[in-house]
């Protein structure tokens, strides 16, 4: 079944007359759909938030956050949580908080809480789908516009702004914007490196991080919709991202100053992204094509550089980064809203993708002169054709209770050209999921299904990383872990509007992805001594063994003003993971590499004096990310907590002045690594790595202004 925001037949025409309801209640609670079970907000209530665009709106729903889908290739699996009108926007680059700023909030009649099943497609597995639904009688323009100033520490201010306007004229709808992002990211800290298990200090680097990041966009996107059932989209967008750093480090031991050193980097990323689609009646269900190009180009030039107390140049490494990505995709589907009582969908996709890769690394010596250093792999060229067919459906079993189904095949073969490999992949991937609704407080599901990971191109390459002093492999052998994942939920409505919501995955994990040890043959690294008929064992993506992870969600939205706090709102997330995969150094299991531990946020809304002022504070708190290698154990932010507190005035119903203090606490960075010598099977490490860094209040002054 695919939602409309016009009335088509009787369902539509109760959702319309729900809606209408809910206007003419003003900011009365949200109202539950029990036909389908989708929960209805109408735009009255959002306005003690007083929205400037969609995204403003769509980000305010209790109980469920605003998700981009995963960064993966193809177009199925990189869905997020956000349609409009009950269609997915055919883009993929672009975020959904990018692509729903560019909406005013004039346009917007309602936003909804769908079951995924209910919109179908890609989103079958998913719980709960916000749809936005924009209206198809306000013709002419309108538009929004935003400026905002931000300083840190270092008071250096940076502008972002952006513009963007849309112009209705009965079924068609043109969408234009551009924007221009602007931050300064500066930090400075220090490293201690101390010898174990003496502590005696090897190394002190005291560090100065100058970061300038940068990024503008222009978009575009047309859309027809007439009442027959037909719909056509073209998204267009173009981006140029920029982040240069400027590294400072003066590197000492207890005998005093012994050198200075520093890094530049200047990466930089130009792509472009084209997609489209229709659809139209057939065959008494809705056939739809989708097509999709993106093309991105990453360019990094750095150099790491040793200098003496009188800053002369002794030495250093350099590399060079030239990659480009391609991806063109084309999809079609079926869909029937009744198909012998089952709501049915199937189609294919297919895509091709493609990896270009060119990084060479240099030593420079105390001249400045460059010369160049062989590294296995850091030249590659990868293809993947890949192709998918599905087919899913789903009914209600009784009035409260709906079972939905889905079966996939998946097929990929990848070839790279510089190794002279190729392989092909095929995966089954069926799923099933039962969902109760007693009443229109109370849900809960339970759902069953097995996936297959992407694997990342950027895996297959190696490259150095010149700020860590270290090397990563690349392994064109890597395969993608699959998951049997069993889920369920439930959520409870309280206080009216809001929800109290607990989720538990339980994984078993084939082929688990992490860092694996692979022999090259020499020179290793950016040693140009090394002897080239040697095999080198370096740290790389790769496989392990079978493992398993359990995840836990606890989420709470919940109006306040049953407890005294007039206009308050309080919302909370806590996440916990725990997963165990056997380790191919010390043989004992230990987590995933690099999955964060848990999570927790929380913020907290007060709006005031007839919604005119309005102020909130926003906690965010994170586990540690740890990292398993060769002969390191990396954990990155242990337990980093980070607050922002904000004032917002609304001068009139079109502006909004929002100022904004962010990690008021001054809360830093941290990171520890041990290091083991030859590697990890060696139970002690012989020296450990200490890396604190402050990144100071950064304060923001926001200006929103909506037209029409």
């Amino acid at each position: 079944m695919r939602l409309s925001y016009r009335c088509r037949g009787r369902r539509g025409c109760l959702l319309a007359f729900a809606a209408a309801a809910s206007l003419a209640a003003g900011a009365a609670l949200a109202q539950e759909q029990a036909a389908d079970g989708r929960t209805v907000y109408a735009s009255a209530w959002f306005e003690q938030f007083a929205p400037s665009n969609a995204w403003d709106m769509a980000s305010r729903v209790p109980g469920v956050n605003v998700q981009d889908g995963e960064d993966v290739r193809g177009f199925a699996g990189a869905a997020g949580n956000v349609v409009i009108n009950g269609e997915r926007p055919s883009a993929k680059a672009e975020s959904l908080q990018s692509i729903l700023s560019r909406i005013p909030a004039a346009q917007v009649v309602r936003v909804e809480i769908v079951p995924g099943q209910v919109i179908g497609g890609e989103y079958r597995s998913r719980a709960q789908v916000i749809n936005v639904v924009l209206s198809d009688s306000a013709d002419g323009w309108s538009g929004a516009a935003e400026a905002t100033v931000r300083m840190p520490f270092t008071r250096q201010t940076a502008l972002s702004g952006g513009v963007s306007a849309l112009y209705r004229n009965g079924a068609t709808s043109l969408n234009l914007a551009v924007d221009h992002y602007s931050e300064n990211l500066p930090d400075e800290g220090f490293d201690l490196l101390t010898a174990l298990p003496s502590g005696d200090l090897i190394e002190r680097r005291d560090k100065v991080n100058r970061y300038a990041q940068r990024q503008d966009t222009l978009s575009a996107s047309w859309a027809w919709e007439p009442s027959d059932g037909r719909a056509a989209h073209v998204n267009a967008r173009v981006w140029n991202w920029t982040n240069p750093l400027a590294h400072n480090s003066r590197v000492s031991d207890a005998l005093g100053p012994i050198r200075y050193d520093t890094i530049n980097q200047v990466p930089e990323r130009l792509g472009v992204e084209l997609g489209a689609d229709f659809s139209r009646p057939l065959a008494g269900g809705t056939a739809k094509l989708v097509g999709l190009m993106r093309r991105e180009r990453y360019e990094t030039d750095e150099a790491q550089l040793n200098h003496t107390p009188d800053r002369v140049l002794t030495g250093g490494f350099a590399q060079s980064v030239n990659n480009l990505y391609g991806e063109t995709i084309g999809r079609g589907t079926w869909s029937h809203e009744n198909l012998w009582g089952w709501s049915f969908e199937t189609g294919a996709e297919v895509a091709l993708n493609t990896l270009d890769a060119d990084i060479r690394i240099a030593s420079v010596d105390s001249s400045g002169v460059h010369t160049p250093i062989p590294f296995p792999g850091s030249q590659v060229l990868v293809e993947e054709i890949r192709g998918e067919a599905f087919v899913s459906g789903g009914r209600k079993l009784t009035p409260t209770l709906t079972f939905d189904w889905g079966a996939a095949i998946e097929t990929s073969t990848i070839s790279v050209e510089a190794a002279d490999y190729e392989r092909t992949l095929t995966f089954i991937k069926p799923r099933a999921s039962l969902e109760w609704r007693p009443d229109d407080k109370w849900r809960m599901r339970l759902a069953v299904g097995r996936t297959a990971a992407q694997l990342n191109f950027d895996d297959f390459v190696s490259n150095v990383e010149l700020a860590t002093e270290r090397e990563n492999g690349g392994n064109v052998t890597l395969e993608p872990e699959r998951t049997w994942r069993v889920t369920g939920e439930i959520e409870r409505k309280v206080l009216g509007d809001g929800a109290v919501r607990l989720a538990l995955n339980s994984d078993w994990v084939e082929m688990v992805q992490d860092r694996v040890p692979v022999e090259v043959l020499g020179p290793d690294g950016p040693d140009p001594d090394s002897d080239p008929d040697v095999v080198d064992v370096i740290d790389a993506p790769g496989n392990l063994g079978d493992g398993r992870r359990l995840w836990l969600e606890a989420a709470v939205g919940l109006p306040l003003d049953k407890f005294g706090v007039a206009g308050g709102r309080f919302n909370a997330r806590w996440t916990l993971q725990d997963s165990r995969v056997r380790d191919p150094y010390t043989h004992k299991d230990r987590d995933f590499t690099f999955e964060e531990l848990w999570g927790f946020s929380a913020d907290f809304r007060q709006d005031l004096r007839a919604r005119k002022l309005a102020w909130g504070v926003i906690y965010d708190a994170e586990g540690a990310l740890p990292q398993y290698r060769l002969n390191e154990f990396d954990v990155y932010n242990p337990e980093n907590t980070w607050f922002r507190v904000f004032v917002e005035a609304r001068p009139n119903a079109q502006t909004t002045i929002t100022l904004s203090a962010n990690n008021v606490l001054d809360r830093a960075l941290e990171r520890d690594r041990d290091f083991y010598f030859p590697n990890r099977t060696t139970p002690d490490p012989i020296a450990h790595e200490y890396r604190w860094r402050t990144q100071g209040v950064t304060w923001a002054l926001q200006a929103k202004r909506t037209f029409g």
